[in-house]
């Protein structure tokens, strides 16, 4: 009996570390505000710059749906830095 429970139970327990993992990483992103406030002359006009390359296209990546909520993270097409996180409703 036990040890047809145990693989389910690696199972499950693999797929909360999988969730939880990108929920940690996904929270260690600044928010937009906080990107803002922290490189103010790269948040001007509705545009938004790259910090570490100053590159001017940004791209969305959804990074996981929860509930009735899509998490992002915007990111730099020219140096692949993650610059911020963001929620959007589904």
């Amino acid at each position: 009996m036990l040890i047809q429970i145990l693989p389910f139970l690696a199972f499950v327990g693999i797929l909360y570390f999988l969730i939880t993992s990108k929920s940690r990483k996904y929270k260690k992103q600044p928010t937009f505000e906080e990107y803002k406030e922290k490189h103010p002359n790269l948040v001007s006009n509705g545009k938004i710059q790259c910090s570490s390359c100053g590159g001017k296209d940004i791209f969305v990546r959804r990074v996981f749906a929860g509930g009735s909520k899509e998490h992002n993270i915007h990111l730099c097409k020219s140096c692949g830095k993650s610059l911020y996180r963001s929620t959007t409703e589904i």
